[in-house]
């Protein structure tokens, strides 16, 4: 129950909304955004043909600007007088097609104000967004839902980071102080360029794995470049206990701030770490 869901419940055409891009504008627009959408990305949004950007999500404050969308909403929702529809019509039409039960009736008011959490859902928790019914509730008996707290960005917007073997990938078994090397392989996939900045262990004295000789890698200078690969490798040693073992890291700058705190994995190595003697028994 995304954007597009939204869209297609609560869109009629109506001047001066005619078409569905200019639907999804005047939503971005009265919703805080400061993007400007062309026509044809607009529709696709709308269709679900493309997806919201990430520059997109990080347009718009949190909340959103609840009020101006909820003024929007009702203007957008409000019968044209030439009809004999009334907005409670209209508005039970749009709670229908936005999958509300049938034998729910719909005040207006409580309503509109949750389409507009709704659509902060949509775009400050977009994996968790099917509220409406919730929010509904809520707004019936006077309240509202709670803040969402978004999920941490990048430390600088547009910053982003391919790394091709997360720890879901790797394979590392070393059996009781044994040594073994892991190679990250990085790709600065976003729009800034990559200075000064380094791999930094942050559980240096793990019980089970820990890096040798360095828990700092300086990572070379990269410009945003789809198709360049960066290898940067570390030696860890495994220590006397068995079981699975995990070395954190994170990408900082030259003052030391996490580039990604959304990435609390990303840069990770895991291992099994094996008990030699057990093993060879088996």
């Amino acid at each position: 129950m995304g954007l597009p869901e939204f869209c297609r419940a609560v869109y009629k055409r109506k001047s001066p909304i005619t078409n569905q891009a200019k639907f999804v504008q005047a939503v971005f627009q009265h919703a805080g955004s400061a993007e400007r959408l062309d026509d044809e990305y607009a529709r696709k949004i709308f269709t679900g043909a493309k997806p919201i950007s990430e520059p997109q999500y990080e347009s718009f404050s949190t909340p959103v600007n609840k009020k101006s969308l909820h003024d929007f909403l009702l203007s957008h929702l409000r019968p044209l007088p030439s009809t004999k529809r009334t907005l409670d019509d209209r508005c039970q039409e749009v709670g229908k097609d936005a999958g509300l039960p049938s034998t729910l009736t719909i005040e207006p008011e409580a309503f509109i104000w949750a389409l507009t959490d709704w659509f902060d859902a949509i775009i400050h928790d977009p994996n968790h967004c099917d509220v409406l019914e919730h929010c509904y509730r809520l707004r019936l008996e006077g309240q509202e839902p709670d803040e969402i707290n978004p999920a941490p960005q990048p430390l600088y917007q547009g910053d982003r980071v391919d790394v091709t073997e997360p720890p879901a990938l790797q394979k590392h078994k070393p059996g009781f102080w044994a040594e073994f090397t892991h190679t990250w392989t990085l790709r600065n996939v976003g729009s800034i360029d990559w200075t000064s900045r380094t791999l930094v262990c942050t559980n240096p004295t793990d019980p089970r794995i820990r890096p040798v000789g360095t828990k700092q890698i300086a990572i070379p200078e990269s410009p945003p470049a789809t198709r360049k690969f960066i290898k940067i490798s570390c030696t860890f040693r495994a220590q006397g206990y068995e079981g699975a073992a995990s070395s954190h890291w994170e990408m900082r700058n030259q003052e030391g701030e996490n580039c990604f705190p959304q990435a609390t994995t990303t840069f990770n190595v895991d291992a099994t770490v094996i008990n030699p003697d057990l093993h060879s028994t088996r």
